[in-house]
């Protein structure tokens, strides 16, 4: 998990997404509107969040808790996920409400 953190921290601080985030905390990779990049690199840290919650029992993101860089990073990845654009190009999987729902109970993961 150390070397994906040290991954992560490197595209922030080289891409400009650091720069981006302080300037505007509501921006996306490429500034004020979502493009190919954002499209292209969320779904992927969804999907390794996910697994991280669900093997090692807490978010991918608190592995890099207090670290700046990596706090941007959280910060981008919700401004991206909470857009109607991307929420309207992602799959949404039918599950049962988290309160009805023991194997998520059990893994603590967080179905929004």
């Amino acid at each position: 998990m150390k070397e994906v953190i040290e991954n992560v921290k490197f595209l922030v601080k080289n891409s400009g997404l650091e720069e981006s985030i302080k300037k505007n905390p509501n921006s996306y990779f490429h500034g004020n509107t979502l493009t190919y990049a954002d499209y292209a690199i969320v779904p992927h840290v969804r999907i390794f969040d996910i697994y991280s919650k669900a093997l090692l029992g807490k978010s991918f993101f608190d592995f890099g808790e207090g670290n700046e860089l990596i706090e941007n990073f959280r910060t981008y990845t919700h401004n991206v996920t909470k857009t109607d654009a991307y929420q309207a190009i992602t799959d949404k999987l039918q599950v049962l409400p988290f309160e009805h729902n023991s194997l998520l109970k059990l893994l603590k993961i967080e179905t929004a």
